[in-house]
């Protein structure tokens, strides 16, 4: 085998065992790897961690789910642009939580801008979710909980 393409394996068994260790690291580890050398595969570990955390959010504040995932994408780019801002590393979750919030709080009230279609069909032949709106509720709660416990974490690492 000549030495180039001998080089080429050789980098590509590297990666893969750059790869494998990544897998067993922490989300202040990840954050780290992919700050300092822009690292794909730390970036794919952490929104595979967070992303259904991510999206659960979008989904609850929006409802519509082209506008979740919309805001799920959205929170991941500012993650992209923003990941030496986040301190400490492994508040990561947390992080990625209020900015899942925010931008997703954007995208309603943008929204609640458009003019919205109106439904066809007959208004009484509708029926009402009870348990839907229950669980709708129940999640708003949660979350603005969430909020404040996010919140207070994060004042509380801003003082160590």
């Amino acid at each position: 085998m000549p030495s180039g393409q001998l080089n080429g394996v050789i980098r590509k068994l590297h990666r893969m065992a750059d790869r494998h260790s990544l897998d067993a690291c922490s989300d202040a580890e990840l954050m780290d790897h992919f700050v300092r050398n822009q690292d794909e595969y730390a970036f794919e570990l952490i929104v595979r961690r967070h992303g259904p955390m991510v999206l659960g959010v979008c989904r609850r504040i929006l409802g519509q789910t082209q506008d979740a995932e919309d805001a799920f994408q959205a929170t991941f780019l500012v993650l992209v642009r923003k990941a030496s801002c986040v301190h400490p590393f492994d508040m990561v979750g947390n992080w990625l939580y209020g900015v899942a919030c925010r931008t997703a709080m954007k995208a309603k009230a943008m929204a609640s801008r458009r003019p919205t279609p109106q439904p066809l069909g007959d208004p009484m032949d509708r029926q009402s979710c009870d348990s839907t709106d229950t669980w709708s509720d129940v999640q708003a709660v949660l979350d603005e909980e969430t909020r404040a416990i996010a919140r207070e974490v994060s004042h509380r690492a801003d003082l160590v």
